[in-house]
């Protein structure tokens, strides 16, 4: 079954979550395996944008990487998920000066 992992943010509230929707590729419909049809993930304030990110699955595993521009600096979020249950199965995050390029250059599951 083909599946659509589809992640936004609401840039118009005051704090905005950023949500991934997980849906059927075929007709838009929730994914008949899915809890819940829709994960949200961390909630970012106000004056704090996305300006980079991606979204990797493996298994039952779902990643999304955040490259976030707030006003400090640059910080960057990595949230891994089982997208069937919803749960967050880990949080990981840096910071660092806005002339700085991207800290977590990398990620990838391994199944050993």
């Amino acid at each position: 079954m083909n599946t659509l992992f589809w992640g936004h943010c609401n840039t118009n509230s005051k704090d905005r979550p950023f949500r991934i929707h997980l849906l059927q590729m075929s007709d838009g419909s929730p994914h008949p395996e899915v809890i819940d049809p829709i994960i949200t993930g961390p909630i970012f304030p106000s004056g704090t944008y996305i300006v980079n990110g991606g979204l990797q699955v493996t298994g039952c595993r779902l990643a999304a990487r955040v490259v976030l521009r707030e006003p400090s600096g640059k910080s960057e979020r990595l949230i891994v998920w089982d997208w069937k249950t919803g749960e967050k199965c880990t949080v990981r995050s840096s910071r660092f000066p806005l002339h700085h390029g991207s800290s977590i250059l990398l990620f990838f599951f391994l199944n050993l």
